[in-house]
């Protein structure tokens, strides 16, 4: 279960979040909503470690990430939480392979062990043919898929997913919301950040963020 504490975190000009209590079960498929400004991409990177709150604390069972050092937190992230984003962050002259090979690579997982591991991901999200390509030469869409099958390729308990429709068209962000789903369906716990309502009634629980504050939270 994650547990956030009283998380706060202000920036010179604003406070994105105002002492925000929330806890998130494993194995649910969570969206997180609100506008622009709201908060919800700030609560994002400090669930995943990504940034630092001002006051709090976040919790992974009884584990606190704030009273991690560095080197533990990037190996905590690694081997327990999965990314995917707007923006892909694809390495543009890697191939398909290489880009999803990344996370092994840096979890020291040994070369014989990670083919299987990798090719296993591309297969479930269909691109197992693209697997030579460069990801330069991708559409959007393989794009997308391409990222999470990156953040599965280590078999993380948590993914979490900002807007990661945001850039597609109406097919391809179908194609994302159905792997996201399967996720879930696997027993991973799935947080998506997005403004598409749509998007957000296909998940378990919907939680609305204004001005740094939950002010809804919605089971289904």
């Amino acid at each position: 279960m994650i547990t956030v504490k009283q998380i706060s975190r202000s920036y010179p000009h604003c406070e994105a979040l105002k002492e925000t209590d929330l806890q998130i079960q494993d194995g649910t498929f969570t969206a997180i909503v609100g506008r622009s400004g709201s908060g919800k991409s700030t609560l994002l990177r400090i669930l995943g470690g990504l940034d630092s709150p001002t006051s709090g604390e976040v919790f992974y069972d009884d584990i606190s990430l704030q009273k991690m050092s560095e080197v533990q937190l990037a190996a905590f992230r690694n081997q327990h939480i999965g990314f995917v984003f707007q923006q892909f962050f694809l390495e543009p002259q890697y191939t398909v392979y290489q880009n999803v090979e990344m996370p092994l690579i840096i979890g020291a997982v040994p070369k014989r062990e990670r083919r299987s591991l990798v090719e296993k991901q591309l297969a479930a999200v269909g691109l197992l043919h693209k697997k030579n390509a460069l990801a330069s030469s991708l559409s959007g869409g393989e794009k997308q898929r391409t990222a999470i099958a990156r953040a599965m390729v280590c078999d993380p308990p948590v993914i979490l997913a900002d807007e990661p429709c945001g850039s597609l068209d109406t097919e391809n962000g179908a194609i994302v919301m159905q792997l996201l789903r399967a996720m879930a369906g696997q027993g991973k716990t799935v947080i998506l950040i997005t403004h598409n309502r749509e998007d957000a009634a296909k998940t378990d629980r919907i939680i609305t963020l204004e001005d740094g504050q939950v002010i809804d939270d919605a089971t289904f």
